[in-house]
């Protein structure tokens, strides 16, 4: 009995740390003309500083409308080919999660043509919002970000682990 809660104590330290260190986050955004929203799971790389690791940006109105994939960055200012953009994908959360100069990068693949898209600022609204396509700048505006921090699955796994101690518990008595 004792080491099965030993064991399952030793899981739990280890799932809770896994979790503590990701971290997802939503934001709305909007000018009047692009909308939309995107999504982020990050991973921490320093106190208050998170990297965007996977995300998906949805444009619901513009001449941008579509969906677009977060592109594999590292946490340091990276141009990736074709070179429209320089991005470092770093989410800064400390007080409301806000984005640095160099931002986030999403693109997609529409009949063979690439479109970028670079969301960036210096931490506080308005955003910067550029898109990019067959060479050239499609267009730009200044968006408002909207920050909705998503609830940690460590709330999940509290509670399965809490039922699994009971459900151990009630099999042992």
């Amino acid at each position: 009995m004792k080491t099965s809660i030993k064991l399952l104590s030793a899981i739990a330290l280890v799932v809770a740390s896994a979790s503590a260190s990701a971290a997802s986050f939503s934001f709305n955004f909007t000018d009047g003309t692009n909308a939309g929203n995107f999504s982020l799971n990050t991973t921490n790389i320093s106190v208050g500083t998170e990297w965007a690791t996977t995300g998906t940006l949805n444009v619901t109105g513009g001449v941008d409308t579509g969906t677009y994939t977060l592109v594999a960055l590292g946490p340091t200012s990276t141009t990736p080919s074709p070179g429209a953009f320089s991005a470092d994908n770093v989410v800064y959360t400390a007080g409301n999660p806000y984005l640095d100069n160099s931002g986030l990068l999403f693109a997609t693949d529409t009949s063979g043509t690439p479109i970028q898209i670079n969301i960036f600022g210096n931490g506080t609204n308005p955003y910067s919002f550029w898109s990019w396509e067959n060479g050239g700048y499609k267009g730009s505006d200044n968006v408002t970000l909207t920050a909705t921090p998503i609830p940690a699955a460590i709330w999940m796994v509290g509670s399965a682990l809490a039922g699994a101690f009971g459900f151990m518990r009630r099999k042992l008595a």
